[in-house]
């Protein structure tokens, strides 16, 4: 599975460096108006040629990209599956059912300082 992630990343890098490439070829067809009007036709003749190439590149490059992910979403469901299969075996092998019981709480042992209560009841005297 890491290794498919790799792969993707890979492909990925691979994609942007012949978009890359591509729009630069773009960039260089433009015709030069000091040449005659045959050799910008030759030279526009080549660009062509090569921008074709970069996108027969682009397209086998997003083509085993897109193959690389469909394994990849497919070994990701038969996980999912199993995981599933893996938790009704584990519910249907238990027999016993676990009784909540109620712990009683603990009584609260109330201190009555009777130094205190004879203050207050001395300030309330006064």
């Amino acid at each position: 599975m890491l290794s498919a992630g790799n792969k993707i990343n890979e492909l990925q890098r691979k994609i942007a460096i012949a978009k890359k490439e591509l729009s630069s070829i773009k960039l260089l067809e433009e015709p030069k108006p000091e040449f005659i009007h045959t050799t910008n036709m030759i030279r526009s003749n080549e660009y062509l040629a090569k921008q074709i190439e970069k996108q027969k590149t682009l397209l086998s490059l997003y083509d085993e990209y897109s193959k690389n992910l469909e394994n990849l979403v497919l070994s990701a469901s038969s996980i999912r599956i199993q995981i599933k299969k893996l938790k009704s075996h584990k519910k249907s092998g238990k027999t016993k059912k676990k009784i909540k019981t109620r712990r009683k709480k603990p009584k609260r042992k109330i201190k009555r300082n009777t130094r205190t209560k004879r203050r207050k009841r001395n300030k309330r005297r006064k």
